[in-house]
């Protein structure tokens, strides 16, 4: 019977032990995805960020999605978020809600990065005719496509190169700040 007592007492003790341990991965992811949440919130230029009746502030976060996606190399994000894009640009302007739309069907990464690059173009007039309040940097990376070079717009200044991702985080450079008409 003592056997059995130790035996039953061991077992508790390692699933005890076991346990803790489970415990503190959780809480460590827990930590890791808070700071990743406390990084993401550090842009607060968006929250400051508003647009004109011609232009709906979903749309440029949806946005700033795609570009967040495109840095991280993540096609499905990039999908997901052009296609939220998209939607939001469908009644009111149809030609670049298309470009986003066709983003969002692209099947790999350097067809989104191609086509986002066209897609800001085409967005960067709405920006200036719509922007109420807030700033915008139009940032370009002089290296993009051949070193034909590209635009892209963002809601900070810390450069975070859509089209180079990791491989080229910081290539680029703000070239203007897009502020409110008077």
């Amino acid at each position: 019977m003592k056997t059995v007592t130790r035996i039953t007492l061991l077992l508790l003790i390692s699933l005890t032990i076991f346990s803790c341990k489970e415990e503190k991965k959780e809480k460590e992811i827990t930590v890791e995805e808070s700071e990743i949440d406390t990084q993401g919130e550090m842009t607060t230029d968006m929250a400051e960020t508003s647009f004109k009746s011609g232009l709906s502030g979903d749309v440029f976060h949806h946005y700033l999605e795609v570009k967040s996606a495109l840095f991280d190399a993540d096609e499905k994000a990039v999908s997901v978020a052009a296609a939220n894009m998209a939607r939001g640009l469908k009644e009111g302007h149809p030609e670049i809600g298309k470009l986003a739309a066709d983003i969002s069907r692209a099947k790999d990464i350097d067809t989104q990065r191609l086509l986002f690059s066209e897609f800001t173009h085409e967005l960067e007039p709405l920006i200036y005719d719509n922007l109420q309040n807030g700033q915008i940097y139009k940032q370009y990376c002089p290296m993009a496509f051949d070193n034909k070079g590209a635009y892209w717009l963002s809601d900070s200044k810390e450069i975070r190169n859509p089209y180079f991702g990791e491989k080229m985080a910081n290539c680029g450079s703000v070239k203007e700040t897009i502020t409110p008409k008077s």
